[in-house]
């Protein structure tokens, strides 16, 4: 964007001055209204979005962030005369800046367009994307915005185009992920179909679009902290004997408040031939953490070490719970600290949806090492307490004297049975 700082006010500016100052960039003040057409689409809310909240949006328009936002139906084009070779120009000699109509340089249906979305072209000329910084923060959404633009909202048939019988390309997952938000812009459609021209309804769809380009923006500027902050810092790493992993595989343990960390840590290790990350062990300032599993850890392993967690919290409050209870998806009365997600395979201390659950680290009940060592003992298939690891080896289970007797492991089920069976097997041979 040019840094010229001479202004022209639109309503007492010529055409020709108004066409001039488009072209060198020259910031056009006196916009109060941005209008569209009715029923409006996601690209031209979200051009509005962009207009009204950048600085290179509020320095091409001067006090546009306070412009109201109108439809213009197509008796108001033709009497206000603002179709046509000058209609835009007229408009804006108004105080209309209009966007996705009007034949101007943001009107997607014009032929000089190119077939652009109507936000991609205030991108254009705005050239946000043209810095690095616009380009990560507002790529991903307008990408977003551009695809439902190409291909509609309809959910359904854009999901019939990737073909969901065989396994998804990487192209064909990134529009998975796109699909993720094009409820959105099917709402917002029907939302603008069910509020006419009720100026009062059209103002709340509006503001709730608003609201949303503004989480993901916001989400975007987390992850972008979270990696400066995971550069600094990437935690502490952790080796993993896994069975059925190839690649040596790691717990990591990262300290962060960010929820888009674990976001981050994903990303950075996905390309790691070296070495898997089987799961992330994310621990807050306040004490709360949460497990996630990764690259073929399954639910079935976690449940294992959920069952050590629970078990050790149980010894704490001296409360007796049955193997068969430790590793159900969620006990409600017994350890409400510790929710394990069945589904994911992911254990929480503590959510977003349930954030007053006390941090079990910093009231400490738990240690961070004693997670660390849970994780190991649940995934460690092989693993047996160093003072009794001969005896399981050879299938003799000492049950109570064990510490990793009463976590309920399924090692340890198998070997009491087979220990049971020994058992029998000797005093038939002692009775004979």
């Amino acid at each position: 964007m040019a840094t010229n700082q001479t202004v022209i006010n639109c309503t007492t500016a010529s055409i020709d001055e108004l066409r001039d100052a488009l072209r060198n960039h020259t910031p056009i003040s006196g916009v109060t209204m941005l209008g569209t057409h009715y029923g409006a689409h996601n690209d031209e809310i979200f051009g509005f979005y962009i207009l009204q909240t950048t600085p290179e949006g509020k320095h091409a328009f001067p006090g546009i962030e306070n412009a109201s936002i109108a439809t213009v139906s197509v008796t108001q084009l033709r009497t206000g005369e603002w179709i046509g070779r000058h209609g835009f120009y007229k408009a804006l000699q108004n105080g209309i800046l209009l966007v996705g109509v009007g034949g101007g340089i943001f009107d997607e249906h014009s032929d000089r367009a190119q077939k652009k979305s109507c936000a991609q072209l205030i991108f254009d000329y705005l050239e946000i994307l043209k810095q690095k910084n616009g380009r990560k923060l507002y790529a991903k959404l307008l990408h977003y915005v551009n695809f439902e633009d190409n291909n509609g909202d309809n959910i359904i048939k854009s999901l019939n185009r990737a073909n969901a019988e065989h396994v998804l390309t990487t192209n064909e997952a990134q529009v998975a992920k796109l699909l993720q938000m094009g409820c959105f812009a099917q709402n917002l459609k029907k939302g603008f179909e069910a509020a006419g021209s009720d100026l009062g309804e059209q103002k709340k769809i509006y503001d709730f679009a608003y609201q949303f380009y503004h989480h993901e923006i916001e989400q975007t500027k987390l992850f972008l902290t979270a990696e400066r902050e995971y550069t600094k810092n990437n935690g502490q790493v952790h080796s993993l004997t896994l069975p059925g992993h190839e690649t040596s595989a790691v717990l990591l343990h990262v300290k962060s408040d960010n929820t888009q960390m674990n976001k981050v840590v994903h990303s950075k290790w996905h390309a790691n031939d070296k070495e898997k990350l089987a799961v992330l062990f994310l621990q807050k300032t306040n004490g709360q953490f949460v497990l996630m599993p990764s690259n073929g850890v399954t639910s079935e392993q976690m449940r294992e070490v959920v069952k050590v967690l629970r078990q050790k919290v149980a010894q704490l409050t001296k409360i007796k719970i049955e193997f068969k209870d430790l590793g159900r998806e969620e006990i409600i009365d017994q350890v409400p600290e510790i929710h394990f997600a069945e589904a994911t395979g992911t254990i929480s201390n503590g959510s977003k949806v349930d954030p007053e659950v006390p941090g079990l680290i910093k009231t400490g009940m738990l240690r961070e090492i004693d997670v660390i060592h849970a994780i190991k003992i649940g995934l460690g298939h092989r693993e047996f307490h160093e003072d009794y690891e001969k005896g399981c080896r050879e299938g003799v289970c000492v049950k109570g004297r064990c510490p990793f007797y009463n976590f309920g492991l399924e090692r340890c089920f198998a070997i009491r049975k087979c220990s049971t069976q020994i058992e029998n097997a000797l005093q038939k041979v002692r009775v004979a």
